[in-house]
């Protein structure tokens, strides 16, 4: 690459963008922490979390696209003395990207967990359910009204 001051202002473009994708995961991940504490109880705040989580999804889809881009027009095209000359900004993109993994990689185990809670609070609700059902056919036992057969009581005096 023999233009160098676009290559360092795409370098910079690049690791700012990182950082960007960096701050949303970190929301990403706040929002799930903050939404699953007594699932049975929080529907609203499980469905505000899905949604913002889905936000900040669609947002990194875009970031990755833009970054994408200037991987193709800045490091795909670097020559060794390119990597060499600008190695503090790659390894501060670099660091920055094992962050993200690192984030991730706590995400996924975050999820992992609240499937478990989230597993056990739908066996609970399913118990709780089946528990509502016997109650209303043993109510319904009791209530109804049985039938007598019709019969006629005729009283003959002798």
């Amino acid at each position: 690459m023999n233009d160098s001051v676009l290559a360092e202002k795409l370098l910079e473009k690049l690791y700012h963008l990182h950082r960007c994708k960096y701050a949303v995961l970190k929301d990403m991940q706040e929002a799930t922490s903050e939404s699953i504490f007594n699932p049975i109880g929080e529907i609203e705040k499980i469905l505000k979390s899905i949604e913002i989580r889905q936000g900040c999804i669609d947002k990194i889809d875009v970031l990755d696209v833009e970054i994408y881009e200037i991987n193709e027009k800045t490091l795909s095209n670097f020559t060794n003395e390119d990597r060499q000359k600008f190695a503090g900004k790659i390894q501060k993109i670099d660091d920055i990207k094992k962050e993200q993994v690192n984030l991730i990689e706590q995400m996924i185990k975050q999820d992992r967990e609240y499937n478990e809670v989230l597993g056990q609070s739908f066996k609970e609700l399913k118990g709780m359910r089946d528990k509502v059902r016997i109650g209303r056919q043993t109510m319904g036992a009791y209530l109804k009204k049985h039938s007598l057969p019709d019969s006629i009581f005729v009283d003959e005096k002798k």
